[in-house]
């Protein structure tokens, strides 16, 4: 479990997943703000200052892989992480091109989002 809370950037088209992982991560001590579609979620991102951004892979407008290299054009230290229902195998060359540090699967494993959180907010200091 984290020490410190983290601040999220959770961009998903679909409201209830929204919810839900809002609720959760504020179970933990967690910040979250949510977006609803790739473009919002960049102009949340210009916005804001985030540990971490979670988005999903399949949205309508923008895909994740297309925020991801926007946010990553925007602050290439960004730690972002790609959410989605395929399997992706995500290599080191994949990961520099299109901007994505990590993937997770729905549905969500929470141990494994809040380790990812554990490790955003341990980098904090260092970037």
């Amino acid at each position: 479990m984290t020490t410190q809370p983290a601040d999220v950037l959770f961009i998903d088209n679909e409201p209830a997943v929204r919810d839900a992982f809002t609720r959760l991560l504020a179970l933990y001590g967690h910040r979250v703000t949510t977006a609803e579609s790739g473009e919002k979620g960049v102009a949340a991102f210009q916005a804001g200052k985030f540990d971490v951004v979670f988005t999903d892979l399949g949205m309508p407008g923008m895909s994740g892989w297309e925020v991801a290299r926007a946010i990553k054009k925007i602050s290439p230290a960004a730690h972002v992480v790609l959410v989605t229902g395929w399997p992706i195998d995500l290599s080191a060359q994949k990961s520099k091109e299109t901007g994505v540090d990590r993937v997770v699967t729905k549905p969500l494993d929470m141990p494994q989002v809040l380790s990812l959180l554990d490790d955003a907010v341990a980098m904090r200091g260092r970037t």
